[in-house]
């Protein structure tokens, strides 16, 4: 079966409280990484109520490190270098929790999860197009796709939280390899409040919980085999 790498994967924690001064939390979070980021990008800029866009943007300087802090949310991003496991990159996360998220943690009342695999493929379009069933190609008298994509979401409860399964499955031209891009993200539901409860053993144990529910195996089954 065709083998998948691990792309980036990103921590979103969604804040009850804005921030109101996103540059001392990037002084403070890098400070407690042992200052791994560049120069942040600071947008001096009051933003319209509701607009969603990074008011402080942090680089590693091997880029395999990314934070950006918006005024009711700070995401990280942690990229996958050369032939890197994804069991690396959890360690990673892992470490990086525990030095920032004292930082916020009485703050955070959601927690969104994005992990990105890559498999290659010359005809990923063709293969994508296999799981979409064959009446709606009847129907559009079509049998051979240009362009293919599926999302997938449901929502199920992972140890008392609410939780969003969201899948999506594209084409992708990955440093000029052709191939399939599968995205698992699971993230509590944006009606609740799970600011009593999200501690940081709790976050981790979710977390876990939402790695044992990637079922890679089980989509890549249906594409390739």
């Amino acid at each position: 079966m065709a083998k998948e790498s691990v792309v980036q994967i990103r921590l979103a924690l969604f804040l009850k409280q804005s921030i109101d001064r996103p540059e001392e939390l990037a002084v403070n979070i890098n400070k407690d990484l042992g200052n791994i980021f560049q120069t942040p990008i600071i947008i001096p800029i009051s933003l319209p109520k509701g607009v969603q866009f990074p008011v402080v943007q942090m680089q590693s300087a091997s880029n395999d490190y990314r934070c950006e802090i918006f005024t009711d949310r700070v995401d990280f991003y942690i990229r996958a270098l050369e032939k890197e496991e994804y069991t690396l990159l959890r360690d990673k996360l892992l470490n990086l929790m525990d030095s920032t998220l004292p930082n916020f943690i009485s703050n955070i009342k959601r927690i969104g999860f994005v992990n990105n695999f890559f498999v290659a493929d010359q005809n990923p379009n063709q293969t994508i197009a296999k799981l979409i069933d064959v009446k709606l190609k009847n129907a559009l008298e079509s049998e051979v796709s240009h362009q293919a994509s599926l999302i997938y979401s449901f929502r199920e409860t992972i140890d008392k939280f609410e939780i969003n399964n969201y899948t999506s499955i594209h084409n992708v031209d990955l440093n000029n390899n052709a191939g399939v891009m599968i995205m698992r993200d699971f993230n509590t539901i944006p009606e609740r409040n799970y600011s009593n409860k999200l501690n940081k053993e709790n976050i981790k144990n979710l977390l876990n919980q939402m790695e044992n529910k990637f079922h890679l195996e089980e989509i890549k089954s249906l594409l390739w085999e």
